[in-house]
């Protein structure tokens, strides 16, 4: 899960209200969940050890100092682990918006919390000349060693934005794990460049959607090929091919996409209009019955496409 400013209700960007906040807090800690660490997600996928159930990792970006108050004291009420992304121009700034480096300090002393980074400015740098993303990388990277005596290991995109030599050098920068923000939940076997999260917003985080996600399970696909502004093709687990009549698929800024079965495992999605923009967002799920209840879970697929 991915939450930004919460309970600033004076804000225009990506706001959840502290109420919605607590709901989501406390659905975790009184249903089957097991919160964990961003590095034990990510150290129990490179060596290999089994998760434990319904695994949620809980992060931040934007550096947004309104989590101080209406985030991390809960969190820590809770014993939830949780990880926090900075952007360093922002925790430059110093004032009543954005966490600052004594605020980041502070933070950083809790057994709970571990601190990743933005590029330097929180935006996307995506079409930016090469030289200009390693600056704002290695700038960052700079404070963090300045002001709080540690190299970041984790990396977040700005808004989830990326192209493909922009994550190139990002893959290139020796980070034990770098998140997106494309809808899905991550598993094993997945590039863990672009981790998935789910946002959470006070448009998307009612109480019914954080359940449905935080009960999501992975949609595994492989062979994915793009017509971009036509289609969109991948390839589904043998296993889950039986289910695909029951596929439901969305794609951003326009009404659902056709989905054309092709043989008993390949998908195509055909656009319902020619696209423009600069990034694509689409999302999969098929729906499977969990074991020994009549509950219907999601298998979830969030793909993010850049032109």
């Amino acid at each position: 899960m991915v939450y930004f400013d919460v309970g600033n209700d004076h804000t225009t960007g990506p706001n959840i209200t502290a109420e919605q906040f607590r709901a989501h807090m406390r659905e975790l800690a009184l249903g089957p969940y097991n919160v964990i660490s961003l590095e034990q997600l990510i150290n129990n996928y490179n060596n290999n050890k089994k998760m434990p159930p319904n695994s949620i990792v809980l992060t931040f970006d934007g550096g947004h100092k309104s989590i101080l108050k209406s985030a991390i004291p809960l969190l820590e009420k809770l014993n939830f682990p949780y990880t926090v992304f900075i952007a360093s121009e922002r925790a430059n700034q110093n004032n009543n918006q954005y966490l600052s480096w004594r605020d980041l300090k502070k933070i950083k002393k809790s057994k709970l919390s571990s601190l990743g980074m933005h590029p330097a400015s929180y935006t996307n740098l995506s079409s930016e000349p090469a030289d200009e993303i390693k600056r704002q990388i290695n700038n960052t990277k700079a404070m963090f060693r300045n002001k709080l005596n540690f190299t970041p290991q984790l990396f977040a995109y700005p808004f989830g934005a990326y192209d493909y030599n922009y994550s190139n050098i990002v893959a290139s920068q020796g980070f034990e794990g770098i998140l997106g923000q494309q809808s899905g939940v991550a598993y094993a076997s997945e590039n863990l460049n672009i981790l998935p999260r789910f946002t959470m917003t006070d448009e998307y985080g009612d109480l019914d959607r954080f359940i449905t996600v935080a009960n999501a399970l992975p949609l595994p696909v492989k062979d994915v090929t793009t017509a971009l502004n036509k289609s969109i093709g991948f390839t589904l687990p043998r296993t889950l091919s039986t289910n695909k009549d029951k596929l439901s698929c969305f794609a951003s800024g326009q009404s659902k996409p056709r989905i054309n079965i092709l043989s008993d495992t390949r998908i195509e999605l055909h656009l319902s209009k020619n696209t423009t923009q600069q990034r694509l967002r689409v999302n999969c799920m098929l729906p499977v019955s969990n074991n020994n209840s009549d509950e219907i879970r999601f298998r979830w697929l969030g793909m993010l496409f850049t032109n």
